[in-house]
């Protein structure tokens, strides 16, 4: 019998990173509170993942990459 593997990795950057943020439209930020429930979510299952987190959220947030 073959144990089943799956990979899983999860791109880290916010809703208006696209570039698609309309003129006079209020940036919230939202890229800490999601990953926060993906690593907690993670955790209860004893699933893990690779994250590739934007530069730009890096710089913003430090303490979400460590």
């Amino acid at each position: 019998m073959h144990a089943i593997c799956h990979a899983l990795s999860v791109d880290v950057e916010d809703w208006y990173h696209d570039g698609g943020l309309p003129d006079g439209c209020r940036r919230e930020d939202r890229v800490e509170a999601n990953t926060d429930y993906l690593l907690d979510l993670f955790a209860a299952h004893g699933a893990r993942a690779t994250f590739f987190i934007l530069g730009e959220v890096a710089e913003r947030f430090p303490d979400l990459v460590r």
